[in-house]
């Protein structure tokens, strides 16, 4: 019988994926930075063909990032190579499904060019790590073409409950909501409030993940809405659904403004999948922020 594995189970995507027969390893019973572990672990359950969910990534938000792009790189690699490595080694057919980021585009935000182009300076570590994981799958695809099969989903920014919300760590989305839900009579949005970005919550990048999963899939495809949203408009959602009665100081510049509406085309034209208006994404975050951190 073939097994089923997820790694990251207990972290921010892991916790809205509802696959109960599945394997979630700890990080105690499985250490992806450790190869013996890993080896081991895999060892252990003694089969010669599993599936494998990865969610596992040390990831961290654009002020450490930017800072500590040799961390991000080493650490984003190690986990995927392990696993790559211990594959190989113990000659396990395997399905893998890798979560990766459209942070590693360089060239454009098309899935055929995901492999070119340099990423983007200021998150060239880990978008170089997540890139990493991409090519390590490939390569073993190359080395034992019929002991793998593997889908990569680039996913766009995420949100939603179990998020990152420490200032140091969180992204644009948990860091309005809490900075909106407190008592401070300011909010200030760095960078240009008219640029447009695609963000995914979380509970729709769950249910992809599950859809793709069950379809086993392969190949890479982008994981988005297909629509963007300005971060004014944004902030102002959020400030409405927070009830927040602060002033937001922001700059509009409509010459420099850019829109990062990610196409999805490729995996609706597989899933065909309806995805959660994002008022009603937003209201369950924010219900959830005020829950767990008020």
């Amino acid at each position: 019988m073939t097994k089923t594995i997820i790694f990251g189970k207990n972290w921010f995507v892991g916790k809205s994926l509802d696959m109960p027969d599945a394997i979630c390893p700890s990080s105690k019973e499985c250490d992806l930075f450790n190869y013996q572990s890993v080896y081991s672990f895999l060892k252990n359950l003694n089969t010669d063909s599993i599936n494998i969910i990865n969610l596992a990534a040390k990831v961290k938000g654009f002020t450490y990032n930017k800072d500590h792009n040799t961390e991000m790189l080493y650490d984003n690699c190690l986990l995927i190579l392990n696993l790559v490595k211990a594959i190989k080694e113990l000659k396990i057919k395997t399905y893998f499904l890798n979560l990766s980021s459209v942070i590693s585009y360089g060239k454009s935000y098309n899935e055929e060019d995901i492999y070119d182009g340099k990423p983007n300076n200021l998150t060239y570590g880990y978008a170089i790590g997540k890139k990493m994981g991409m090519y390590a799958l490939e390569s073993l695809k190359i080395d034992c073409p019929d002991l793998i099969n593997y889908c990569n989903l680039i996913c766009t920014n995420i949100y939603g409950e179990d998020d990152h919300f420490a200032d140091k760590d969180a992204h644009v989305i948990p860091t309005l909501i809490k900075k909106m839900n407190s008592d401070a009579k300011e909010v200030d949005i760095l960078g240009n409030a008219l640029d447009k970005r695609d963000f995914l919550y979380v509970k729709d990048l769950a249910n992809l993940i599950k859809k793709s999963y069950e379809l086993k899939l392969i190949g890479s495809y982008n994981v988005s809405t297909n629509r963007s949203i300005a971060i004014k408009e944004l902030a102002l959602l959020i400030k409405k659904i927070s009830n927040y009665e602060g002033k937001i100081n922001l700059t509009e510049n409509q010459e420099t403004s850019n829109d990062k509406a990610i196409n999805n085309h490729k995996l609706m034209n597989c899933t065909n999948y309806s995805f959660i208006d994002i008022e009603k994404a937003l209201e369950n975050t924010i219900l959830f922020y005020k829950s767990n951190y008020k």
